[in-house]
C-alpha cells in the first residue's frame, strides 16, 4: 500500500490514506514527480485504487423528518429533502434514493410537485418495505423535496423516526472527480507502427456505497 500527498484538480495538495496499484505499474518516479509508467495489459483494468478522507465535499446532502399525522393516529408524515452540491455545470443521472421503512408501514402515498413529476418518480415495495425516489437527472445546485404519508399497522410512536433509514443513494455524475485527484497528462509511446491507440481521459463519479445514516 501507499499513502501520502498528491496533486488535486484545483492545484492544491490531496492527501491519500492509502493506495494500491496494478502489478503493471512501475513506480520508480512516483515518489518524486507522481509519474506512473506502464505497459498496459489487454482489456480494461484498474491501475490504481485509493482511499482518502481529507477535504472531501460530498456531492449530496439529505435531511429527513417524520411527524405524526394530526388526522389519524395510524398515519405519519415523512419529508425528505435532497440537495445536489456539485457545480451548476454538472448533473447526476440515474439517481435513485432508497429509503427503508419498518415492517409495520403498510402503504405509502407520495406527493411530488407538478413541475417535478416529469423527471421524478416513486414506488413503494410492500414486500421489502423500501420507498424508492428516482430522478432522470438532477442538476448541480438543485434542491428537491419528497413528502409522503405512511399508513401504519399500529399507532404512531416517536421510535418510527429512528426506524426509517439508513438512506442509500445510487447515481452517476460525469465530468466530476469527487476526490479531486487529477490526471495532469497522458503520454503514449508507440513501439509498433501498427499500434494506434485512442487517447482520451474521462472523469466519472459513481456510487457503490453512498449512505446517509439518518
Amino acid at each position: 500500500g501507499w499513502g501520502g500527498g498528491s496533486s488535486g484538480a484545483d492545484g492544491g495538495v490531496l492527501y491519500l490514506d492509502d493506495a494500491q496499484f496494478h502489478e503493471v505499474a512501475e513506480l520508480d518516479s512516483f515518489d518524486v514527480d507522481r509519474t506512473i509508467t506502464l505497459v498496459p495489459p489487454e482489456g480494461e483494468f484498474a491501475l490504481m485504487n485509493y482511499r482518502t478522507s481529507h477535504g472531501l465535499k460530498p456531492p449530496f446532502r439529505l435531511s429527513i423528518s417524520v411527524e405524526p399525522d394530526q388526522g389519524s393516529d395510524t398515519k405519519a408524515l415523512l419529508t425528505v429533502r435532497l440537495w445536489c452540491e456539485v457545480g451548476p455545470d454538472k448533473a447526476a443521472s440515474g439517481l435513485e434514493v432508497e429509503i427503508p421503512t419498518p415492517r409495520y408501514v403498510q402503504r405509502v402515498h407520495c406527493d411530488i410537485d407538478a413541475k417535478a413529476a416529469a423527471t421524478q418518480s416513486t414506488d413503494f415495495s410492500e414486500k421489502s418495505h423500501v420507498l424508492r425516489w428516482r430522478f432522470k437527472r438532477m442538476n448541480g445546485g438543485q434542491e428537491a423535496t419528497l413528502r409522503a404519508r405512511l399508513t401504519l399497522e399500529r399507532p404512531y410512536g416517536p421510535a418510527l423516526r429512528t426506524e426509517v433509514g439508513p438512506v442509500n443513494l445510487r447515481f452517476t455524475i460525469p465530468m466530476l472527480a469527487a476526490s479531486r485527484l487529477a490526471l495532469k497528462y497522458l503520454q503514449i509511446l508507440k513501439r509498433d507502427k501498427s499500434y494506434n491507440p485512442y487517447r482520451w481521459v474521462r472523469y466519472v463519479t459513481s456510487s457503490s456505497s453512498y449512505t446517509f445514516r439518518t
